[in-house]
């Protein structure tokens, strides 16, 4: 079917998942010539390499003058990936970036009853007859049929060294982005072009479900990376998989059943994230489930409307042996998590294996019904007008595309807790007598990071996100920085001399080469400060600090511009130089 003939209904702001926000989220300026950045202060010597980091960059659409669309939710804004190459011997830094969802922001613009899916964004407005076609046209879907490599927007995660499908053909440096969907993005390590969209049905032609994660695991060790593809659906199917060194794909498990005392059907759920131990690999499913066999999700091609929580049903932990077979499915406390920090598997006196799980856990899963507000700073003089306005519509329904969701965890008082699960395994009787319990070592952390050669052992160090809630008139929302010594508890916080409003990006841990302490590195993050004088004066730089006392290295401003990142990872010189394995 054709877009019908005038689409200016379609171009207004829309529903939103939260309506007692004013968020106006900015776009980020292309750098798709790099640029050499001044460093005030100095790089580490040693630090050589590259730091990629993405987002949702653009949330402004087309010309004011034409054709244009607001995108509202936090989660949709077009892909950005951000390329700072290190040059600590010369004290230099090369700056790159790039929008690449450039065919997507157009088949947006030309029809936003296009097929289209989102997180929680709500593109378009149109007859009950335009949305069925609507449904009809996502439907029909398949990354498959894709040409252009820019014609989706896939903002989540970026990763170097990723591995590619043996039929893909080329040697050379690899950058993969990812997101929440089976869907990937392969991006040129320097420029930053799109080149190829796929799936993991090109690894494995079962690897077909709908969902995976964002977060992989990868075994620095072994070199073998893991995820899992979820299928929807009235038979919904988890399948957990590995790919090795060589590009070799490797099925561990598809479930379809707990393996409880009643076989529970799997319930497919919304997952951002999972853990890997020396042995296992562990899917945590918290209630955030997809209802109505992931109807609502068809229909109106929107995660948050497809998604209920569940506060009567546990989080239920899916272990899978790393060599194949699904070993136990362990309930644990309803709660909900994005991210996970660390795994390790050990066995105690008794001869049973305990899994060491930590996590940044949220004991309100509906958590992810506010994630529209997730970058919605205010400041100084809006803190008290925001406040005012969120308590008002917090006791109203919210609905999205015309599906009621839950209430919202309210992002700007407090981030969740970093929580130490133990799951004991049972030797005799694993599937129907493990049990776990946890325990909270850090309140109000997200995004945290450590030392990356501590993979499956013992850490003391752990890098991290905190909230510090404005003050009306006095302070804006302050998203900062801190360190803290888990053996000791002391902290240490970074914090810049100023009332203005800020956000500052996940900490990024780089060790020093040849480093002996835990802690002998740099923290590198991207600052985004909002101005209390106003949006013309907010602005971006990246900071180094050292990772042991919290002192500036140094400041590399970017610009009179801010720019919204989630996710990043660093790598050394020889995957610049091509020296790799």
């Amino acid at each position: 079917m054709t877009a019908p003939p005038s689409l200016d209904q379609y171009f207004t702001q829309g529903e939103r998942i939260d309506t007692f926000s004013n968020a106006q989220y900015t776009s980020a300026p292309e750098f798709n010539d790099p640029i050499w950045l001044d460093v005030h202060g100095e790089i580490p010597s040693w630090l050589q390499g590259v730091l990629y980091r993405i987002g949702p960059g653009k949330f402004t659409l087309g010309d004011k003058d034409s054709r244009s669309m607001t995108i509202s939710h936090a989660f949709d804004g077009l892909a950005y990936v951000h390329r700072f190459e290190f040059d600590g011997k010369n004290q230099k830094l090369r700056y790159n970036s790039r929008c690449t969802a450039k065919t997507y922001e157009k088949n947006l613009l030309d029809n936003p009853l296009g097929g289209h899916s989102s997180f929680g964004n709500v593109h378009g407005k149109g007859s009950a007859w335009e949305h069925f076609m609507d449904f009809l046209a996502r439907s029909k879907k398949s990354i498959r049929t894709v040409e252009d490599a820019s014609a989706r927007s896939v903002n989540v995660t970026v990763t170097p060294n990723y591995p590619l499908p043996n039929s893909f053909d080329g040697p050379g440096p690899v950058l993969v982005a990812k997101t929440d969907t089976n869907m990937l993005q392969k991006v040129h390590h320097d420029t930053l072009e799109p080149e190829r969209l796929f799936d993991y049905s090109f690894y494995n032609d079962k690897l077909i479900g709908q969902l995976s994660a964002s977060h992989h695991q990868h075994d620095v060790f072994t070199g073998e990376t893991f995820n899992f593809v979820m299928s929807l659906g009235p038979q919904p199917r988890l399948t957990v998989f590995k790919i090795s060194k060589n590009g070799n794909t490797e099925i561990l498990a598809e479930i379809t059943n707990n393996l409880d005392a009643n076989n529970t059907p799997f319930r497919p759920a919304y997952m951002h994230a999972f853990w890997l131990t020396q042995h296992y690999v562990i899917i945590p499913v918290a209630p955030n489930y997809i209802k109505n066999h992931a109807l609502d999700l068809a229909v109106t091609g929107n995660l948050l409307a497809g998604m209920e929580w569940d506060p009567n049903a546990p989080s239920w932990l899916y272990i899978v042996s790393r060599d194949g077979g699904h070993i136990a499915t362990v309930p644990v406390d309803p709660h909900f998590a994005f991210h996970t920090l660390h795994g390790r598997d050990y066995k105690d006196e008794d001869g049973n294996v305990v899994l060491e799980l930590n996590n940044e856990a949220f004991a309100d899963g509906s958590v992810l019904f506010s994630t529209s507000t997730l970058t919605d700073v205010a400041r100084a003089d809006q803190v008290q007008d925001r406040d005012d306005r969120r308590s008002a519509a917090a006791a109203k329904p919210v609905h999205l595309s015309g599906f009621q969701v839950p209430s919202a965890h309210d992002f700007t008082k407090s981030f969740g807790d970093l929580r130490q699960y133990k799951i004991v395994l049972d030797k005799e009787a694993p599937r129907t007598a493990s049990k776990g319990n946890f325990t909270t070592l850090v309140k109000n952390i997200e995004f945290a990071r450590i030392h990356p050669q501590y993979q499956f052992e013992k850490f003391d160090h752990v890098y991290f996100n905190f909230i510090l809630p404005g003050e009306a008139g006095k302070r804006g929302d302050q998203y900062g920085i801190k360190k803290i010594v888990l053996s000791t508890q002391q902290e240490l916080v970074w914090q810049p001399d100023t009332s203005d409003a800020y956000i500052c990006s996940e900490p990024v841990f780089v060790p020093r080469p040849g480093a002996t302490d835990e802690d002998d590195g740099v923290v590198i993050s991207l600052i985004n400060i909002y101005d209390n004088r106003g949006a013309d004066q907010d602005r971006c730089y990246l900071l180094l600090l050292n990772a042991k006392t919290f002192t500036e290295y140094g400041r590399i401003p970017l610009g009179q511009f801010t720019a919204t990142t989630f996710h990043g990872s660093f790598v050394d010189q020889e995957f610049v130089d091509g020296s790799f394995n």
